[in-house]
């Protein structure tokens, strides 16, 4: 019969079961964090060096397909443009755009990650 004692007994060794499982997660999570923590600083480089060459590449390729529609002189180029009221980004008093042309009339936005 089961007493009181070997109760005890198995919930310690539940309990020191238990702590090993724990530890040995809490290794794998330190672990993934840090590769987490990594990866997420390598995409960081990544957009800080592709950032503007993915922008002129985002109009390089839009302006292609414009052609192809029939829009021989398109010419995206990018546009700062002052908003001294900030109507469109409260606090900024200027507008950067990504992609601007007049004939025929388009505003792009690039965005890299």
């Amino acid at each position: 019969m089961t007493t009181h004692e070997d109760i005890i007994e198995l919930t310690r060794q539940m309990a020191k079961r238990f702590e090993k499982m724990q530890k040995a997660m809490d290794k794998r999570f330190d672990a993934m964090d840090k590769r987490f923590d990594e990866g997420t600083t390598i995409l960081g480089h990544i957009q800080q060096h592709l950032g503007k060459p993915f922008e002129q590449f985002g109009r390089n390729v839009l302006s292609k397909l414009l052609k192809t529609e029939g829009y021989e002189k398109v010419s995206l180029e990018a546009q700062k443009i002052k908003d001294p009221d900030s109507y469109v980004a409260e606090g900024s008093t200027e507008i950067e755009i990504d992609g601007f042309s007049i004939e025929p009339p388009v505003v792009v936005e690039i965005t890299s990650i």
